[in-house]
C-alpha cells in the first residue's frame, strides 16, 4: 500500500549517479544484515538512500560509495518498513497520534485503518475525526471505509448508520483507499440492498472490498467471494486459510490466530504471498 510515483528526469539521474558513485547519497548504511523478502533469506548489503528512495543495495565495503551521512550497522539486521493491513485503532484505545507513537519505533510505518468502532458511536463524524487526527503523522494511514455501521440492523443500538451514499462520500476523501471489512456476509450472499449497495459503490470504483467471514464455508464463502470481497481476517484453521487462498483470496493473519500447528502447516504452502500479518483488534502492551 505504499504509494507508487513516476520519477522525474532529474530524479532518474541523480539515482543513477548515485548508484554508481559519482554522487554521494542523502545517507549510506554500511555493514547491515538485509532482510530480504524477495528471496527470503538474509544477506551482507550495503544500502544507499537519495532522498526518500533506496538507490543502492550491493556488495559492503565498496570505496566508492559515500554517503553525506554514514552509519556502520555492524551486522545489524536491516527489513523494509511493516505495512499493517488491517486494524482498529480506536479498540488500541488510542487516539492516532498515540498510536503511532507506540508502533513506528517498532517499524510499522503504514497502517489501513477501518474506524468502524467510533463509526458506530458517531458515525460519518467519528471516521472523519480519525482521518483527521492521523493527518502529518511520521507514518502513512490509510483508510479502509466502514461498511457495517451498524453490524447488524435492527439488532444492536448504534450512534450512527452509514448507507451507500455515505461509503460513496467518504471514499473520496483523501487516503480513502477501499470499503472495510464486511462484516455483514448474510446479507451480502442473501442480496440485502443496504449491504449490495455499499458493496457496489466500492466496486464501480475500483476499490478492494476488506472481508470477515467467521467460520463461512462452502457455497456461502464462494458466494461471498462472488460478490467482490478479495480478503478475510477471520481464519482460525490451516483448512480456512486453504479453502481462501483456493478462491483467490488474501488472508489477514492475527496473532490470535497463530497457533504453533497453524503457523507448521502454513510452512508447507509453496506460495506465500497472499499471506499477510495484521493486528485487527490489540491493546498496546500486548
Amino acid at each position: 500500500m505504499s504509494e507508487v510515483r513516476c520519477l522525474t528526469e532529474p530524479e532518474l539521474e541523480a539515482l543513477v549517479n548515485a548508484a554508481m558513485g559519482r554522487t554521494p547519497f542523502t545517507m549510506l548504511l554500511r555493514n547491515p544484515t538485509l532482510t530480504n523478502v524477495v528471496t527470503a533469506e538474509t544477506h551482507p548489503a550495503d544500502i544507499g538512500i537519495l532522498g526518500g528512495r533506496v538507490a543502492y543495495v550491493g556488495p559492503v565495503g565498496k570505496a566508492s560509495l559515500r554517503g553525506r551521512k554514514e552509519l556502520d550497522l555492524e551486522g545489524r539486521y536491516v527489513a523494509p518498513r511493516l505495512t499493517d493491513a488491517h486494524l482498529h485503532v480506536e479498540s488500541s484505545m488510542l487516539t492516532p497520534p498515540r498510536f503511532a507513537e507506540s508502533v513506528v519505533p517498532h517499524g510499522t510505518t503504514t497502517a489501513a485503518i477501518d474506524p468502524h468502532e467510533i463509526a458506530n458511536v458517531l458515525g460519518k463524524d467519528g471516521v472523519r475525526m480519525m482521518l483527521e487526527s492521523s493527518e502529518g503523522l511520521p507514518m502513512r494511514v490509510h483508510l479502509l471505509v466502514p461498511t457495517c455501521v451498524p453490524s447488524l440492523p435492527e439488532v444492536e443500538t448504534a450512534g450512527g448508520e452509514l448507507e451507500a451514499s455515505n461509503a460513496e462520500e467518504m471514499l473520496a476523501w483523501p487516503r480513502a483507499l477501499s470499503l472495510g471489512e464486511v462484516m455483514d456476509y448474510h446479507g451480502l450472499t442473501h442480496l440485502v440492498s443496504r449491504t449490495t449497495g455499499i458493496v457496489k459503490v466500492g466496486l464501480s470504483r475500483g476499490t478492494v472490498v476488506d472481508g470477515h467471514a467467521p467460520g463461512l464455508s462452502g457455497r456461502e464463502l464462494t458466494a461471498y467471494v462472488a460478490g467482490g470481497v478479495e480478503a478475510d481476517h477471520e481464519v482460525v484453521s490451516f483448512e480456512e486459510v486453504l479453502e481462501r487462498l483456493r478462491l483467490g483470496m488474501l488472508v489477514k493473519l492475527r496473532k490470535g490466530a497463530l497457533t504453533v500447528d497453524l503457523v507448521r502447516r502454513l510452512t508447507t504452502l509453496r506460495d506465500k504471498r497472499n499471506l499477510l500479518l495484521v493486528t485487527d483488534d490489540v491493546m498496546p502492551q500486548v
